[in-house]
């Protein structure tokens, strides 16, 4: 397999500051993070409410109780 060699390319320091400004202001959204972790949880447990309904009366149905 042949080796590439890619070019060294010279960033300047100001772009490289902008990018870790960037990066912490999203670290430092913690209220958001928690609240759509909750909001994931929350759709996991209905959807798992969902399925143990349907089990419920899929069963309920073939013991032939109404």
């Amino acid at each position: 397999m042949p080796v590439v060699m890619l070019p060294t390319v010279d960033v300047p320091d100001s772009i490289i500051d902008q990018l870790n400004n960037e990066a912490s202001d999203l670290d430092g959204n913690e209220e958001m993070v928690n609240f759509l972790d909750d909001v994931y949880k929350k759709s996991i447990s209905n959807k798992e409410a969902g399925k143990e309904t349907e089990r419920s009366k899929g069963a309920c149905n073939f013991s032939g109780c109404d």
